[in-house]
C-alpha cells in the first residue's frame, strides 16, 4: 500500500504493526527511558521507575480500556 502522498512509503499498518503492538513497546521504553533520564539527570532510581511505570500504565490503560481490542480473531 502507497501512502496518501504516493511517495511509496510503507505505512505502520502495511509492517503489521498493531496499535497493541506499539502498546507493549511502549511499556519498557518508558521504564528504560526514565531509568536512562535518572541517571543523567542525577534522579533517583525508585522516582524515575515510578514515573517510567505511570506511563507505561497510562499506555496499558488506553491499550485495555480506551480502545480495547475488539475480537477479531478466534476465541
Amino acid at each position: 500500500m502507497i501512502d496518501s502522498l504516493g511517495n511509496g512509503r510503507r505505512t505502520a499498518r502495511d509492517a503489521g504493526v498493531s496499535r497493541y503492538d506499539l502498546v507493549l513497546a511502549v511499556i519498557p521504553a518508558a521504564l528504560l527511558l526514565s531509568l536512562l533520564a535518572g541517571h543523567l539527570f542525577s534522579v533517583p532510581s525508585r522516582t524515575a521507575l515510578v514515573a517510567g511505570a505511570a506511563v507505561g500504565l497510562v499506555a496499558m490503560t488506553d491499550g485495555l480500556f480506551r480502545n480495547p481490542p475488539e475480537g477479531t480473531g478466534p476465541a
